[in-house]
């Protein structure tokens, strides 16, 4: 994960220079990389929450929690994960 997490800087700092530099069309695809590695994170820690739900709830927990501090609210996987979560939690009105 340390790996990942490195990638994910090293192409955020990538992104915040480019925009310092004047020079948005690198700036944006660098920041799209973070992006894209950060969802790629998020959605690797969703499909663990989902398969340990039922054997390992806490764990399906901490997976469901880094899903929807991730992403953005509007996410489909964060909605997915937000009622897992919920489900875990026993709230009634959660639904798959």
């Amino acid at each position: 994960m340390l790996v990942r997490l490195e990638r994910f800087a090293s192409a955020w700092r990538a992104g915040v220079t480019r925009m310092r530099e004047d020079r948005p069309a690198e700036a944006i695809a660098a920041l799209e990389q973070a992006d894209r590695a950060l969802a790629a994170r998020a959605n690797q820690a969703y499909l663990s929450g989902y398969v340990a739900k039922d054997s390992d709830p806490d764990a399906a927990r901490r997976a469901f929690r880094l899903v929807v501090a991730a992403l953005p609210a509007t996410d489909e996987t964060a909605i997915k994960a937000r009622r897992w979560l919920d489900r875990l939690d026993g709230k009634a009105g959660a639904e798959d």
